[in-house]
């Protein structure tokens, strides 16, 4: 297969396995004749060449969709393959729009110069016809594809051309992905502040006067806390089969001897979902179970086990953990102690980032970090080794911009500039160990590095483009769509 005609089946099997270019905001129509798939600008992009394309991709990268049901991988390929032409023909158009083209003489001389063309080093006409033929395009249509095909290729180079990772970044880029970081960090947290927080008593109600909403917020976010209905929480045992109410009479009389009803549950409940659990059923309110369960549930007190119920599942015994009586608590009743405790919350954060503050400051100063940690009651504890490449410190939650900022110390500057964290979580740092790669390991690897960086830059400038000139015509209604029915 040429390499030119496997470049349009790269572009679809990318789109296979990202989803990149899956055209979505455009209606499907029915086509106006057999030929047109779908339309770009008033371009048509016909059928033949869709059912080439897709017959290409499907032979070389069939493999790859092995494992999808035929239906799923038909689909796939049909409405993939079409967006992969409706992005070809668009960059196409964007090139054309640049002033770029592609005259006859060149074309030809980039056939007759092509080795995939040539027989013995020379251009063979007869294969070129062969693959035409074989195509079902014609001879005039596979040149229309192959002067699209170099028409993108100046597209790209004009587009793509000017991006490039210079040595030095390309360095510094693997150094940082290489560099594997320790911190030493203390964690002040607004919990372990609580119990020093004093609110003044008439504070509560000037944060409901000045900031009612916020107060109301609170009270709407934890509205569980504050409105539910009467529930129980409950174990059962569940037989089924024609002894099933003789077996659970056997079971109750057994736990009245002092039986347990935890062991009877996990060795005779056929309730494969709970039976691991020793039948526990957690926590629910009136009618989520069927009618004959609930009302036994709900009439049984909590310790006791209750007789024996018939429901569409089996017999049941049930034994009643705990009660919570309904509750309906309205904003007027709880709206001050809901002030109370976001005023304490939010002091306690306050005194936590202090407190991290403290000891950013002690250490700038010359105290060493452990001991201005123990000044505040905070230990300073060291982190396991992580990479930039790490979304945040493990075991540190909410410590993405810490992460992002430990890259930067060095042992000449190895205090953290600032505080990290938020909602009641703050941390103070230090470097405590950074490890880089070997200089030599890392030249070797430097101009493979610096060329693949390069090309990911090229193809997200490319792709960024692609995207923009999609949503435009989308927007334009320019791109249409056709049924795929065959």
């Amino acid at each position: 297969m040429p390499a030119w005609i496997q470049r349009l089946g790269l572009i679809v099997i990318v789109a296979l396995i990202v989803g990149a270019f899956v055209i979505t905001g455009v209606g499907q129509q029915a086509a106006p004749g057999l030929g047109a798939v779908a339309s770009v600008r008033g371009e048509e992009i016909t059928r033949d060449r869709f059912e080439w394309i897709r017959e290409q991709t499907e032979q070389a990268f069939g493999q790859t969709l092995a494992d999808l049901e035929p239906r799923q991988r038909r689909e796939l390929l049909d409405n993939q393959t079409r967006a992969s032409l409706i992005r070809r023909y668009l960059l196409a158009q964007e090139a054309e729009s640049l002033g770029l083209g592609v005259y006859d003489d060149e074309l030809q001389r980039d056939l007759w110069e092509n080795p995939q063309f040539q027989e013995d080093g020379q251009y063979s006409r007869e294969f070129v016809e062969a693959l035409a033929a074989g195509s079902g395009l014609g001879v005039r249509g596979l040149a229309d594809e192959y002067r699209r095909d170099v028409l993108l290729r100046k597209f790209r180079r004009l587009v793509e051309s000017p991006i490039r990772i210079s040595r030095a970044g390309a360095r510094w880029a693997l150094l940082r992905e290489q560099t594997s970081v320790t911190l030493r960090y203390a964690l002040a947290t607004a919990d372990q502040y609580r119990p020093r927080v004093e609110i003044d008593s008439d504070a509560p109600r000037e944060l409901l006067e000045s900031d009612p909403e916020r107060v109301r917020d609170r009270y709407q976010e934890q509205i569980e806390t504050y409105r539910r209905p009467e529930e129980v929480r409950a174990r059962h045992i569940l037989f089924t089969g024609e002894n099933a109410s003789e077996q659970a009479e056997q079971a109750k009389a057994d736990i009245a001897q002092g039986g347990d009803f935890e062991a009877l549950a996990r060795e005779q409940s056929r309730d494969e979902a709970t039976r691991e659990q020793a039948g526990d059923l957690g926590w629910f309110p009136r009618g989520i179970m069927v009618p004959e369960f609930d009302e036994m549930a709900f009439s049984t007190e909590p310790g006791q086990v209750s007789a024996p119920v018939e429901t569409e599942h089996g017999v049941h015994l049930i034994r009643v953990e705990e009660r919570r009586a309904e509750l309906d608590l309205p904003f007027a009743e709880v709206r001050e102690s809901l002030a109370r405790e976001i005023l304490i919350e939010e002091k306690a954060g306050e005194l936590a980032k202090t407190a991290a503050q403290y000891i950013l400051d002690h250490a700038r100063e010359g105290q060493d970090f452990v001991q201005a940690a123990r000044d505040v009651d905070l230990d300073a504890t060291l982190t396991v080794p992580f990479r930039l490449s790490d979304r945040e410190i493990p075991g540190l939650p909410a410590s993405e911009q810490l992460l992002r900022a430990a890259f930067d110390l060095t042992p000449e500057q190895p205090l953290a500039t600032r505080v990290f964290g938020a909602d009641g979580r703050y941390y103070a740092a230090i470097l405590d160990r950074r490890e880089e790669p070997n200089t030599e390991d890392l030249e070797a690897e430097l101009q493979d590095a610096r060329e693949q960086m390069t090309q990911n830059a090229r193809s997200e400038i490319s792709t960024l483009w692609y995207r923009v000139r999609l949503e435009q015509a989308r927007q334009a209604s320019a791109i249409e769509q056709y049924s795929l029915a065959r």
